[in-house]
């Protein structure tokens, strides 16, 4: 039987938002993870194992972890079997169903006592007694491979948070008419040789530096940086 004893959330929602009137913030922010997750956790099993479905051994595992977060999103507890029901078909459709009550009849207690209000105590704190999970955790858990990361919505590691947030700065940059570094420094380059090939011009025509810097808007220790460089 498969056990999990995580409770710190997961990065930007790890601690309880405590300022008045945006703790409906959080808890829209955490049902949003949570429903994510889900549809995350259907593509890493469909990518690991195909239209077979978990297999033996595993099968336990994700469907805890789809009870975590269908515990975390339902409005309703009433509507946490009719969800578990739909990802026990997607998932894991030849485990008998009382397995799957009892495999994830603590996330199911926690929840009932999430909705009755109550709390636990956790470094000094109390809070939602529902399990919250870290990414890393999943990802070595379920086996998630730098590959599975880039097609989910919001499991994946450091490595790929930083890889989306380059994409994101670059798409930004381009959205401003900012142009790539590669584009950026050939340009550069393109415009330094212009210079130097204007510089050298004038100079061979027989102007003086200070002229030169004159009629080109520069500086003359630029000018003969220009005249100069090999």
């Amino acid at each position: 039987c498969f056990c999990c004893f995580f409770f710190q959330a997961e990065d930007g929602i790890r601690d309880l938002v405590r300022s008045r009137g945006l703790g409906d913030v959080y808890k829209r922010q955490s049902e949003g993870l949570a429903l994510a997750r889900l549809k995350d956790l259907e593509i890493i099993a469909d990518d690991r194992f195909g239209p077979m479905g978990v297999p033996q051994g595993e099968r336990d595992k994700y469907i805890f972890y789809a009870s975590i977060f269908i515990a975390q999103f339902i409005k309703n507890p009433l509507q946490f079997y009719p969800e578990l029901r739909a990802m026990h078909q997607k998932l894991t459709p030849s485990l008998p169903w009382n397995e799957i009550q009892s495999s994830t009849s603590t996330a199911y207690r926690k929840m009932l006592d999430a909705f009755a209000g109550k709390k636990v105590e956790y470094k000094g704190r109390m809070i939602d007694p529902r399990y919250k999970l870290k990414n890393q955790t999943i990802i070595e858990q379920l086996q998630i491979t730098p590959g599975i990361e880039r097609k989910c919505i919001t499991i994946y590691g450091r490595e790929e948070r930083k890889r989306r947030q380059q994409r994101q700065k670059e798409r930004a940059r381009r959205e401003q008419g900012v142009p790539e570094r590669k584009v950026y420094i050939l340009k550069r380059h393109e415009e330094l040789q212009a210079n130097i090939e204007k510089a050298r011009g004038l100079r061979a025509e027989g102007k003086k530096v200070k002229d030169i810097a004159l009629e080109m808007d520069k500086s003359a220790k630029t000018i003969e940086s220009y005249l100069y460089q090999r």
